[in-house]
């Protein structure tokens, strides 16, 4: 049995300019050179499938993450990332997790009030809010209304809005039978 756990503020004790593979929370967490991935690690653009060296405008809607992340338009200086809010309203994290907003200085979709009310996650989990982290933001469950109106309340018995600090600086939201 699995709960749904949302991480909302990582723990992240940097020390100086990460490398690659390496924690971030926003591009000048990374080493020059480096930008901060949607996996919330250090990446070198120039090495990358989706943002490599040599990308045409128009390559990035064939590529995978353009329907499943959003990045469909290239982007100077980031390569195949968001471009606008028809890129991350037709992706699958617009549909599933409510990130169907675009921000030009965020990195990837983000989580806006009516996509997360929409998402698949809203009605299986009540993860129908959205909640602002230190780093990012995400959908969430806020109140025990949406946690009742989920999927999870009447097939699991989750129907109560829960806050747990994990670690120090680190918050879930989530829906629980306590």
């Amino acid at each position: 049995m699995s709960l749904l756990l949302f991480l909302l503020v990582p723990n992240l004790a940097l020390a100086g300019p990460q490398g690659v593979g390496q924690k971030c929370g926003k591009h000048a967490d990374c080493s020059v050179g480096l930008r901060c991935g949607a996996s919330w690690k250090c990446i070198d653009p120039s090495k990358s499938l989706m943002l490599g060296k040599g990308r045409q405008p128009g390559q990035c809607r064939s590529l995978p993450n353009c329907k499943k992340r959003g990045d469909c338009s290239f982007v100077k200086g980031r390569g195949c990332a968001p471009g606008s809010s028809k890129d991350c309203e037709q992706s699958e994290a617009c549909l599933k997790s409510g990130r169907c907003g675009f921000f030009p200085k965020a990195i990837g979709c983000q989580p806006t009030p009516l996509g997360c009310r929409k998402s698949a996650k809203c009605k299986s989990a009540g993860n129908c809010s959205v909640i602002k982290g230190k780093h990012f933001s995400d959908c969430a469950p806020a109140s025990d209304e949406e946690c009742k109106a989920s999927a999870e309340c009447r097939t699991k018995g989750r129907c109560k809005f829960a806050v747990f600090e994990v670690k120090p600086g680190d918050v879930m939201h989530l829906c629980s039978k306590r």
